[in-house]
């Protein structure tokens, strides 16, 4: 069999990592490229090229790339995409200020609304406008579309989103004025708001739209650039973009829906987390993604991560199905800080790559959490990054020491412990709430950390939390690139669609229009990927809620009772949900059907981790000095390369990774297993 090789690329705030894989299942090489972000295309190229020396690989030999970014998440946070346009139908031009007609503060009526990030100037409405039942009450003409051009035109806009009333079910009309527009317009991305996402509400359909047109023209230059840049290396495979949903497109359907690829590194980790969580019998997980700037928390229940119809980018709310992450500003770069009360206080602002904490010696003169795991002993300043990079211990001493003197505490030592303390806190009051609102006994989870910094905060983290397991992936700090490159190709679709499932006698014949219409449409997506026909596997779901109710439930539906379609056996199942949720169900009252759901996926690559030898001893290479709860404590320390298959220690010790480092405290023990994950048990 001739092997194959594919690579994952995930774009970070602090680094660029990269993961080589080989169909065979014995090579998983490794690389960690700091990130450029004046030009993130940079770190790609040289940390592509690096890796492919460093596995004495040339591009040619690489049959799949996939990349994975947050650039697009961070243009929308940081307001830094490109100009855009609205077209929407006539009355309806404010509908970027209403928004859902919230406060953005809810106890200070004074606290101003965010600017939308359409100008009003560039809102331009026009007599297009249909009835529910799709006929038309008002059309455009051609001097509505020759107006509309000319001002786009003259104030530079480089996307237009369109948007015609009840264009989610009747979604003609909006694709003849988005042709209109862009035969006008050949040099502006027009794009029709159905056509992109096809489900009821007006307001979060507009909303897709424009930030999918926001980023386009920064999301389109920089995939464009980035095929162009491997293909000169000589790259001859794919290149695929990683996706919020888990899965993988091709770089051509990425360039025209950036907006699906906005969650699509902490996407990636979670679906990778999950997979190796069942392979060694864990259904219940909790995710923490700690990198440099920000901690991504996620939870895996009954062997299925969490997904969501609706998240949040910023102030946004974003109705595209994503993986369910929710962050929060704890990173390994988070800046530590006083506030003018003189509190000490950990990020969300972050160092970033450049210049970076304290102790890279790279100009950062602030203190940040990476500067209090050196201080705290629990980084090896010779050994970051295998050796790499040295780390200056001194100036992350000196760092600290300024910010006490600000604060009132004396030594580096002791600010850096309260710092790991507060950013300890600050996680898990994330994951104790989370797991609240959803119902879920903590007990029954263990934890899942990956990042550069997860492991190193993993034990310390459940340690608050009460979590007695924790499962340390394999090269955990390049795990979202290993998620990325383990993917498959995956895409959603919707169709919203509204009956009565024991009322309206048409019921059954809506829901398997809408079905066969979703079905044709995944098959046709299918055949662009170049999948084989017939292959993709369906996931059905439907959106479903009793009238009168803020509660709408997604139900998945099994594929033989949703091509019966039978009105009855569906309400059954959101009966069924609900009193599960809930604890009661109303079998006397109507149950909506509101939108329905297909998720296509290709079969994921089958690649497996390199075994771990069983040969060898478990003895530490040498002891290291920890401060632990405020005390000195001698702890023994490891490199991972040297643990055999079924090894196992005790704490106080710490284990070092090239790409990480895991602290293992008192009262705890490590196991490390036949793929070279690590399993730590709290022994009390």
């Amino acid at each position: 069999m001739t092997r194959s090789y594919r690579v994952g690329i995930d774009v970070g705030g602090t680094f660029t990592d990269f993961v080589l894989i080989d169909s065979a299942g014995e090579r998983l090489e490794t690389w960690k490229e700091p990130s450029t972000p004046a030009d993130p295309a940079r770190s790609v190229v040289d940390g592509f090229a690096q890796l492919l020396r460093h596995a004495k690989l040339k591009a040619a030999d690489i049959d799949v790339v996939v990349h994975g970014t947050t650039l697009g998440l961070n243009a929308i946070l940081q307001e830094r995409g490109g100009r855009v346009g609205l077209v929407i139908s006539r009355g309806f031009g404010d509908i970027m200020v209403i928004g859902r007609g919230g406060l953005p503060n809810s106890h200070n009526y004074k606290d101003p609304k965010r600017q939308p990030l359409v100008q009003r100037r560039h809102v331009y409405e026009i007599p297009a406008r249909l009835r529910v039942d799709g006929s038309v009450l008002e059309e455009p003409s051609e001097a509505d579309f020759d107006q509309v051009a000319a001002a786009a035109r003259a104030d530079n806009l480089q996307a237009l989103a369109v948007l015609v009333i009840n264009s989610y079910s009747h979604p003609e009309m909006e694709e003849a004025v988005a042709g209109a527009l862009t035969k006008r317009l050949p040099e502006v991305r027009v794009m029709a708001s159905a056509a992109l996402w096809p489900e009821v509400r007006e307001f979060e359909r507009a909303l897709v739209a424009v930030l999918n047109g926001y980023i386009h023209p920064m999301m389109d230059d920089y995939y464009a650039a980035l095929d162009r840049a491997l293909s000169a290396m000589g790259l001859g495979g794919r290149l695929e973009i990683a996706t919020s949903n888990g899965g993988t497109v091709g770089v051509e359907t990425a360039r025209r829906r950036p907006i699906d690829t906005l969650l699509s590194g902490p996407a990636a980790g979670v679906s990778a987390g999950t997979r190796l969580a069942a392979d060694a019998g864990i259904t219940h997980a909790i995710s923490v993604d700690m990198g440099g700037t920000s901690s991504d928390m996620s939870i895996t229940h009954d062997g299925e991560p969490e997904f969501t119809t609706e998240t949040r980018i910023g102030v946004y709310p974003v109705i595209i199905p994503a993986i369910n992450v929710w962050t929060i500003g704890a990173g390994g770069g988070s800046v530590l800080w006083a506030d003018p009360q003189g509190l000490l206080k950990v990020g969300p602002r972050s160092a970033g790559a450049d210049p970076g904490p304290a102790c890279y010696g790279r100009g950062g003169s602030e203190p940040t959490i990476t500067d209090c795991y050196l201080v705290l002993g629990y980084l090896d300043p010779e050994h970051f990054l295998g050796g790499r990079m040295a780390l200056d211990r001194n100036a992350a001493v000196t760092a600290l020491a300024r910010l006490g003197e600000t604060i009132g505490i004396d030594g580096g030592e002791q600010v850096a412990e309260a710092a790991i303390r507060i950013a300890t806190a600050k996680m898990s009051t994330e994951v104790t709430k989370g797991m609240a609102q959803r119902g879920y006994d903590l007990a029954d989870f263990t934890l899942l950390p990956y990042g550069g910094a997860g492991p190193t905060q993993a034990a310390l983290l459940a340690e608050e939390t009460r979590l007695t397991r924790i499962l340390v992936p394999p090269s955990p700090g390049t795990f979202c690139a290993f998620g990325a490159v383990t993917g498959g190709l995956r895409r959603d679709f919707a169709r919203s669609r509204r009956a009565t499932l024991n009322a309206d006698p048409d019921a059954g014949r809506v829901f398997a229009e809408a079905l066969e219409s979703l079905e044709a449409e995944a098959a046709a997506w299918t055949a662009e990927e170049g999948g084989p026909a017939g292959q993709a596997e369906i996931a059905i779901f439907a959106d479903m809620q009793y009238p009168k109710t803020a509660v709408e439930l997604t139900i998945a539906v099994p594929t033989e009772i949703a091509k019966r379609a039978d009105p009855p056996e569906l309400a059954e199942l959101f009966h069924r949900e609900h009193e599960r949720l809930y604890g009661f169900r109303d079998a006397a009252s109507p149950v909506y059907f509101t939108t329905l759901r297909v998720t296509a996926r290709l079969p994921a690559p089958s690649l497996k981790l390199p075994p771990r030898s069983a040969n060898g001893s478990v003895a530490p290479a040498g002891r290291r000095r920890v401060i632990w709860h405020g005390a000195p404590i001698e702890a023994e320390v490891f490199t991972a390369d040297s643990l055999p298959a079924g090894a196992e220690l005790s704490g106080p010790a710490i284990v070092e990774m090239i790409d990480s480092t895991v602290l293992v405290p008192p009262g705890w023990s490590l196991g490390c297993d036949a793929i070279g994950s690590m399993h730590l048990t709290r022994k009390d």
